[in-house]
């Protein structure tokens, strides 16, 4: 287990994962930058949810859940 520190945000990181080929040079599209902007400007929070390569026997459940869970912490 890791805890990392993105955006000033401690992040929990359940396992790790390594790039063989990792772009040191990659620098993140304009629009995904003023979208993070106009997010810290309008104070919303930046939520990342992500499976990796998951599978679920009912995904329209586990969707669900998903939703009300952010909608429940006012995240959106």
């Amino acid at each position: 287990m890791r805890l990392v520190l993105v955006c000033e945000i401690l992040m929990h990181i359940p396992n790790s994962w390594f790039l063989d080929n990792p772009e040191l040079n990659w620098t993140p599209p304009r629009n995904l930058l003023d979208f993070i902007a106009k997010a810290r400007s309008d104070g919303k929070a930046l939520v990342y949810i992500g499976f990796g390569s998951i599978t679920v026997p009912n995904p329209k459940l586990v969707t669900e859940r998903l939703i009300r869970a952010v909608l429940k912490s006012m995240l959106l």
